[in-house]
């Protein structure tokens, strides 16, 4: 379930951030990947909450920084 789930998280922001070459991994952040910028990340999180039917709260929009952050942040609320 988990690599399902994170397999689709990588395509969702792979097509959010337009990045159509570059491989996904859990180390990619806001400050290393230039086109994750606030207007691909308010596509980000919209596409996540559509495709999870699930609201993301302001501390959890905060939080998402990176790659490894959205992953914990969508799990968690999931599991709840």
């Amino acid at each position: 379930m988990e690599k399902k789930l994170h397999n689709e998280i990588f395509k969702i922001f792979k097509k959010s951030l337009e990045l159509k070459n570059k491989k996904i991994s859990k180390n990619l952040n806001k400050k290393n990947l230039q086109e994750w910028d606030s207007m691909s990340n308010m596509a980000l999180i919209s596409n996540i909450e559509k495709k999870f039917q699930l609201k993301f709260n302001v501390d959890e929009v905060l939080k998402i920084n990176s790659v490894a952050n959205l992953l914990k942040i969508v799990q968690k609320k999931i599991k709840s």
